[in-house]
């Protein structure tokens, strides 16, 4: 009987190594794996920023063909279907580029304060998800408004007020219907997701 009672005994001491884990071996281990982890965030925070530029213009680039495709800036009020494939893939490529601004603004927090000041001026210019609305706009606005074009005239400032107008009476309900839900909507699951991993990292 001492025998069989002594086996179990025996048997952990053989699976730890011979002795049984300290709590200073347990906490040496639990740093190590601290130091490890936050050298691989390092890692990824300097890669992330080095590819920054060219997955932002990427990002962009998606969501401007996407806009192309429906049309804008368009000619006649643009609506679009909450069901149909323009819809998800304009959805799609919003939530990439918000994502994008958003882990750009994580990995700015990391990054030594020279990078850190530089990241957060890009992150603060404004939404780089409504950059590719804004391009084809303006740029409309300077074809009639900027240089020696007819419809440049100082003494018809009117016609310049007329043009920003139009433009919103014909996009306004597509944005505030669909583009403004489509801004929001990912950012929820993204702030509980950071906050899911910082309370992970702080226990």
């Amino acid at each position: 009987m001492l025998q069989a009672r002594a086996a179990p005994s025996t048997a952990r001491t053989v699976a730890t190594g011979g002795a049984a884990p300290t709590a200073a071996s347990t906490a040496s281990g639990a740093e190590a794996l601290s130091r490890v982890s936050d050298a691989m965030a390092v890692i990824v925070a300097t890669r992330l920023r080095s590819l920054l530029p060219t997955l932002r213009r990427a990002a962009c680039a998606r969501l401007s063909d996407t806009l192309g495709r429906i049309e804008w800036p368009a000619a006649s009020q643009l609506t679009m279907s909450a069901q149909g494939p323009a819809h998800a893939e304009l959805r799609q490529a919003m939530c990439e580029a918000l994502l994008l601004q958003y882990v750009s603004e994580a990995a700015a927090a990391r990054a030594p304060e020279a990078e850190s000041q530089t990241l957060n001026s890009e992150s603060k210019a404004g939404l780089w998800a409504l950059e590719p609305f804004l391009e084809p706009v303006l740029k409309r606005f300077r074809f009639h408004f900027e240089g020696r074009r007819e419809t440049n005239r100082r003494d018809k400032p009117e016609w310049m007020f007329s043009h920003v107008c139009n433009l919103l009476r014909m996009h306004a309900p597509m944005l505030v219907a669909q583009v403004q839900p489509m801004l929001r909507s990912p950012m929820e699951a993204l702030r509980n997701a950071a906050a899911e991993i910082s309370g992970g990292g702080g226990s």
